[in-house]
């Protein structure tokens, strides 16, 4: 099984198209990255160091008010903006910084028709967070928030230009009777899903890994006990940037396992990858589509789809999912979801795949 294992995984990873792609993906990337740095955005925000360890209040608010340079403090105008919904905070304080905050997200809430008892599990959840808010240096992470959807983007194209083949090219080049004849078919059907899911995770590990040593090598590590209000302010769960950097790891990690289950689900149901790409590339660009909440169930549902779920947003989500008398958010159910879909499509491809052996087709 090892052997024929390493034998499925090197043919996925010796595909020249794939590394063309893998290639140009990456010069993206570092060229967002370089772009950074000509532009000086890179060198500016590193002025925000010696704001690390400041308290958003009264102290900074006036300070902010008062400054000639605002661009200085662009990363509180953000933050200020947001929270009082306008760009004149010229007479604003703490108090009420904070409290149109918390009324933002209450209309949020009421927009997307929670019952009282959904509310009631927000309002438990933001009374864990500790304000007002203390801010350090995060820019490092704040690269990769406002990018990870763009790597989303990527890690589903490579799974389909990698894996779409796994099962279909054997067929059309009439290979695949002469490896029947050598090879137990059973085996050979878990040799191909644990090469397919390990590609997946190669290609997850690679994306991520490149996209975090880029943000981290222009901005540096520092913030990673931040709160993530600093930078998403809507969000009411008492969680700090590093703490969502780690989730979004693991995410695009089960992300990588999704994409290559549905890959390999399509070569073998269709037989064809071109077929099999052509559906994920109309599956990518369809999941940028953003279904409003007054569409309720189905927009709830898309809201889970991984090509359009992992993002800076995924984090203001404040529709739940009830289970045995208890509350779900989003954050616990999608790689929960994720997980049972990519078993589904796995056994639905071992079904046709037994089908195909018994008709030998």
């Amino acid at each position: 099984m090892g052997t024929l294992y390493r034998y499925e995984l090197k043919k996925l990873l010796c595909q020249k198209v794939l590394w063309i792609a893998v290639a140009l993906m990456t010069l993206i990337l570092v060229g967002v990255g370089i772009t950074d740095v000509v532009t000086g955005r890179a060198a500016n925000s590193k002025n925000y160091k010696e704001f690390s360890g400041r308290e958003i209040d009264d102290s900074l608010i006036k300070e902010v008010q008062e400054a000639e340079d605002q661009d200085h403090y662009i990363v509180f105008r953000s933050f200020i903006n947001f929270c009082m919904g306008t760009a004149d905070y010229e007479n604003v304080n703490e108090q009420e910084v904070y409290a149109n905050r918390e009324n933002n997200n209450q209309n949020q809430m009421k927009q997307a028709k929670l019952s009282d008892a959904e509310i009631n599990y927000w309002n438990q959840k933001e009374a864990e967070v500790k304000k007002p808010f203390t801010y350090q240096y995060e820019e490092g992470y704040a690269g990769i928030y406002t990018s990870v959807y763009v790597a989303n983007f990527m890690l589903l194209l490579l799974s389909a230009i990698g894996i779409c083949g796994i099962f279909a090219d054997e067929r059309i080049n009439g290979t695949d009777q002469i490896i029947f004849s050598s090879v137990s078919k059973e085996k050979l059907f878990i040799a191909k899903i644990l090469a397919g899911l390990s590609m997946g995770i190669i290609l997850a590990v690679y994306l991520y890994g490149a996209l975090s040593i880029c943000s981290f090598g222009i901005y540096g590590f520092s913030g990673f006990n931040v709160p993530l209000q600093i930078r998403i302010p809507g969000c009411m769960l008492n969680i700090t940037i590093g703490q969502t950097y780690i989730y979004l790891c693991v995410l695009f990690l089960i992300a990588g396992i999704i994409y290559s289950a549905f890959a390999m689900f399509l070569s073998q149901v269709l037989n064809n990858r071109s077929a099999a790409t052509a559906i994920m590339v109309i599956g990518l660009f369809l999941s940028m589509i953003n279904v409003p909440e007054a569409f309720g169930l189905l927009s709830k549902i898309w809201s889970y789809l991984p090509g359009a779920y992992i993002g800076s947003w995924t984090f203001t989500e404040y529709r739940l999912i009830h289970i045995f008398g208890k509350f779900f958010n989003n954050l616990q159910m999608a790689p929960v979801f994720w997980m049972i879909a990519s078993m589904i499509f796995i056994a639905i491809a071992g079904g046709s795949y037994k089908q195909y052996q018994v008709k030998g087709k």
